[in-house]
């Protein structure tokens, strides 16, 4: 590791000058990155640079901060509007900065081959604006759908590494895309964290957010299953662990699974079915059905015919997957997960509110 780039950051764990860094969030209208920029103004970060690639997304930006209360630190905030597609934009951006939380993706589950070129393309233009710019830190956010995951009992950790694409839905192969960009600089020399939450609970109406969808979900009574376990963690939890990993320099050239629990889809209804007042235990799936629907949406697919529940959705319902969270807390003492029951509690609160 290569702290020496940045001499004030020594000793940053033990003082404040980790808050005097030149910060820039790029993705800052999206689920994270927004909460991210929150989390930083809120932590007293003096130069934070925001990047949205147009005028209309600022709105989801600003939302969140008045949600977040840091809506009166806006005068703080340096706002950019850049597509970034391309590597000169990007290069232009990065250049004199110390800290870089790259939060930008396409995030569309089935977007096909443009998908996974556009998150191809922009991590690209990213990680290589990095390694010219000589940005002293990237921290950037990937995802579970990047590794190679075990069936339980076995515990899913860093070291399972994706070994073919050919089982991935676009969605996963564009994340692994991306990030393979950013192990590529690291290899070059760049400092490079990468983070891979698992699924990220959010209290809005974020489309990459599964929380308001389960809600509905139990709300209109649809049948849970009892595989489709998988872990969870909540957007205040990853956005913590991404600004503590910025500043320990241990955590450089490291992946971190960022995951507080694993819990089934059934469970999941569970707990969602108790946050918001219903009484009656949801039905469960047999997993015959669930095999027969995931069966006939594959043959369905190959005659070109489209419909909105894909085989890609229902495909993770039948395995039952476990992710290890602990390496975090091991690099980073002071980080505590919240239980995911106690997470969707207070979501759920601030969405019956709002």
């Amino acid at each position: 590791m290569v702290w020496s780039r940045v001499p004030h950051l020594s000793g940053m764990v033990e003082n404040d000058s980790h808050k005097s860094r030149k910060t820039v969030v790029t993705g800052a209208s999206g689920m994270v990155g927004s909460h991210l920029v929150c989390h930083l103004l809120k932590n007293g970060y003096e130069h934070v640079t925001a990047v949205v690639r147009s005028e209309k997304s600022l709105v989801k930006l600003k939302k969140t901060m008045i949600k977040e209360g840091v809506a009166a630190l806006e005068s703080l905030l340096d706002i950019k509007v850049i597509p970034f597609v391309y590597l000169e934009p990007m290069k232009e951006l990065l250049s004199g900065f110390d800290l870089f939380f790259n939060c930008a993706a396409d995030l569309s589950f089935d977007g096909g081959v443009g998908s996974i070129t556009l998150n191809r393309d922009l991590a690209f233009a990213s990680a290589q604006a990095v390694l010219e710019c000589n940005v002293p830190l990237t921290v950037h956010v990937s995802s579970i759908a990047t590794l190679s995951a075990n069936d339980v009992p076995k515990l899913t950790n860093e070291e399972n590494y994706m070994e073919t694409l050919s089982t991935s839905s676009s969605y996963g192969a564009g994340k692994f895309w991306a990030e393979s960009e950013f192990w590529r600089i690291k290899e070059a020399g760049a400092n490079v964290v990468v983070i891979n939450p698992s699924v990220i609970l959010c209290d809005d109406e974020w489309h990459n957010s599964a929380l308001p969808y389960y809600v509905k979900m139990v709300r209109k009574g649809v049948p849970s299953v009892k595989n489709g376990t998988t872990g969870y963690i909540s957007v205040h939890d990853t956005v913590t662990a991404m600004e503590l990993l910025s500043r320990t320099p241990s955590a450089v050239g490291e992946r971190f699974i960022v995951s507080a629990d694993n819990l089934s889809l059934d469970e999941m209804w569970k707990i969602v079915s108790k946050a918001i007042g219903r009484t009656n235990t949801p039905a469960i799936m047999p997993d015959f059905m669930l095999d027969t629907l995931y069966n006939i949406l594959k043959i369905v697919e190959k005659t070109g015919l489209n419909f909105i529940l894909k085989s890609s959705h229902v495909e993770p319902m039948r395995h039952r997957r476990i992710y290890d969270g602990s390496k975090l807390v091991k690099y980073c003492p002071e980080f505590k997960y919240t239980p995911i029951e106690d997470a969707v509690i207070g979501m759920l609160n601030y969405i019956s509110k709002a």
